[in-house]
Parts: structure tokens; sequence; C-alpha cells
């Protein structure tokens, strides 16, 4: 497992180079993204499974995002607000609403009904919509199930 982890943290690391994601907004082999800290300074993304760092301001949203709200968005799982440096990423709202979950996600059975887990957000389908929530942790649920 430790193997997989540090494989998909420097395959991230790598990626994020080539798109411009690097220290101080470099151009990479997308165009330049600014990426900076919540205090404005240049910041390195710290890529630890999840995604990017809560905090991390990035200048444009991907292009798969979908608004979630006025001024939010979220793209694969990973939630954004558009603030005056650009787009900070944020903890997933509970309660937000979404049409698909993230493509990397795992079931959890529990207390007769399923919840979906990705990079550490928990969501729940609704039969009535075919839509899921955002929802706290079930209790008693092993996070390394």
């Amino acid at each position: 497992m430790k193997i997989r982890t540090l494989i998909i943290s420097l395959s991230s690391c790598l990626i994020l180079q080539s798109c411009g994601l690097a220290p101080g907004g470099q151009r990479g082999g997308h165009g330049s993204i600014g990426v900076h800290a919540g205090g404005g300074n240049p910041a390195a993304v710290i890529a630890i499974g999840i995604g990017v760092l809560i905090g991390t301001i990035v200048a444009t949203l991907p292009k798969n995002h979908n608004s979630v709200g006025p001024e939010r968005y979220v793209a694969d799982g990973i939630f954004y607000q558009k603030s005056s440096q650009g787009y900070e990423v944020i903890a997933a709202p509970i309660g937000v609403w979404l049409d698909e979950l993230p493509t990397q996600h795992r079931v959890v059975h529990y207390q007769s009904h399923d919840y979906f887990e990705s990079k550490g957000t928990w969501y729940h389908l609704s039969p009535d919509t075919n839509e899921y929530q955002v929802v706290a942790a079930p209790n008693d649920v092993n996070p390394k199930q």
C-alpha cells in the first residue's frame, strides 16, 4: 500500500508540473496556472493521495468542473470556491448534491445503507432523485475499510 501511495504521489506531482501547477505558476505543458497559498505567496501543491491541499488557490478551474452553488464548483471530487485571487480548494460542503461520483470511490455498507467515499468525502445516493449528497462520515465506520 505504501508503494502505491508513493507512485500516486509522484505521478500527481509530475502531472501537476506538466500542467503548470508548479510553484509560482511556472509554465507547463498546458499553459500557466498560478498556484498560491491563502496568503498570496507562491506555494507548492502537495499531492497527498486526495488531491491538493485545502486552501490552495488556482487561477482557473479544471475543464470538467460543475457548479454546486453560488461561486462553488466541483471537479472529480475536489471542491472549489471563487475568491479574489482565483479559486480556493475547500472542504466538501455537507448537503451539496451531485449528479455523479468522483471516478475513484469505494462503497461502504453501513447499517443497511450504502455510502460512497472518495478522497475523504462521503456521499449517499438518493433513490428518489438518483443524485449523490455530500454527508458526514457515518459513525463507527473505519475509514481504511
